[in-house]
């Protein structure tokens, strides 16, 4: 025998050395694999008592903020805690149950076990993590942290992040209008509106075209429709930010989910922040905004 052979896993296989926590190509390992130290324990803990609260009672603490030194592990610790809350399946099994492997032994791995299991059934949770600097326009003027959160959420719905473009695709929602104005799209343009969103320079005239045909009551020209859009302003509140995931919420319930929940998971919001004292209100902002408004159905 060989000392290779008395380990369960390959001891020459590839394992990155560093975390990214918008990639989910690894999902399986990283869920396999994680070490649950009694530090670790207590804090998944305490972090799904607080959690499975908001099922049913109101909350406006809705933020969490994972600290440690360099290397500590603060984004693997967060990339679980995303998979756990979001649970899906992977090869056949859940999140959670492939977890469970890894908490057996544990002084308190029956406390765990029952919050997991509760916070399957009481709450459906989405999950959005993202490293923020690299999501930052590097074109932008300034930084922002709710830029960000709102342009990842447009993702997770499927919708585009050009915030002007965003914007159409939004209020032809709202109209019942969003599957009828693609297929004018592709009718229109030969391209899938996915694809062609892409250029926002070579959509305009699609755009104006479709918008002029689905709407003669309020365009009188293309070029009308063309302007319209154009010159229409896309403004952007930590305020109005909440209310628009509030409303997808409220959308999700309407469709039959229980208790849906949204959470953000930024990593490395700390550096991005520095010393910026406008970058630590914008989040205290959000914090407590997405609290008011929320009350417990999405957090950072």
């Amino acid at each position: 025998m060989q000392i290779n052979d008395l380990f369960v896993n390959k001891v020459d296989r590839y394992i990155d050395p560093v975390i990214k926590i918008e990639d989910e190509k690894n999902i399986l390992q990283e869920l396999e694999e994680y070490v649950v130290t009694d530090k670790i324990a207590d804090n998944l803990i305490r972090f799904f008592e607080i959690f499975n609260e908001t099922a049913f009672d109101e909350r406006k603490d809705v933020g969490v903020w994972i600290s440690g030194f360099f290397g500590s592990g603060k984004s693997h610790f967060a990339k679980i805690l995303g998979y756990l809350l979001e649970n899906k399946q992977i090869d056949g099994k859940s999140a959670t149950d492939i977890f469970l492997g890894r908490i057996k032994g544990l002084d308190r791995e029956m406390e765990i076990k029952g919050l997991l299991h509760e916070a399957s059934l009481k709450i459906k949770a989405h999950s959005i993590m993202y490293q923020i600097e690299s999501e930052h326009d590097q074109l932008d003027e300034k930084k922002t942290i709710a830029k960000t959160v709102y342009k990842q959420f447009l993702k997770y719905q499927g919708l585009s992040d050009d915030l002007h473009i965003a914007e159409l695709e939004q209020q032809l929602i709202v109209k019942g209008k969003y599957e009828l104005f693609k297929d004018k799209i592709k009718e229109i343009s030969g391209q899938n509106w996915v694809e062609l969103r892409k250029s926002p320079l070579f959509s305009k005239k699609p755009i104006s075209k479709t918008l002029f045909n689905l709407f003669p009551e309020n365009f009188d020209s293309e070029d009308e429709a063309k302007e319209e859009f154009e010159n229409y302003k896309v403004e952007l509140t930590i305020t109005k930010l909440a209310k628009k995931i509030r409303d997808h919420i409220q959308i999700m319930e309407e469709n039959g989910e229980t208790s849906p929940h949204i959470v953000f998971i930024i990593d490395e919001v700390g550096q991005y922040i520095s010393d910026s004292d406008d970058l630590l209100l914008e989040l205290q902002t959000l914090a407590e905004d997405f609290g008011k408004i929320g009350l417990g159905g999405y957090g950072l």
